[in-house]
């Protein structure tokens, strides 16, 4: 995964009403508490762009959650109608993939809806959808479409 730099990073999620969660990544050790609806969000402050991968923990009292690898940069969004969904196969150059080895980029792909058309209203959970953060290398690449987010 990727995180903005030089920016305010929310890290957010849902726990047990009133249990007390933490964020650490980067040297920074975050701690909030999940509200009544159990809702929780903690703050990174503002990070310097690395292409070192580092461990984002997120720690409450029963669990913990460990995204390994991620790096800090910046995030582009690419977003369209249909004329966004063309797979980088069906593109003029299709030799891309061989090429596509650049492991400081990483991509998400997301579709928000219940089929491929997206969903015209905001979401906040994208364990209920397609989608999945990948290393740039020739075995993702031949699988992106221009719905990927590249940052």
């Amino acid at each position: 995964m990727i995180l903005q730099r030089e920016k305010s990073v929310p890290v957010w999620g849902w726990a047990t009403p009133g249990e007390s969660i933490t964020v650490e990544f980067a040297g920074q050790n975050k701690t909030c508490t999940a509200n009544p609806e159990g809702r929780w969000q903690a703050n990174l402050d503002p990070l310097v762009a690395s292409a070192l991968g580092q461990t984002l923990a997120i720690t409450a009292t029963q669990t913990k959650r460990e995204f390994s690898d991620v790096i800090v940069g910046d995030i582009w969004v690419c977003s369209g109608q249909s004329n966004m969904q063309e797979n980088l196969e069906r593109t003029s150059d299709g030799p891309i993939f061989a090429r596509a080895d650049v492991p400081t980029i990483r991509f998400f792909s997301a579709i928000a809806g219940n089929d491929d058309n997206g969903t015209e209203m905001p979401i906040d959970d994208f364990a209920k959808t397609r989608g999945e953060w990948r290393v740039c290398n020739p075995q993702s690449a031949d699988k992106l479409s221009s719905r990927t987010i590249w940052p």
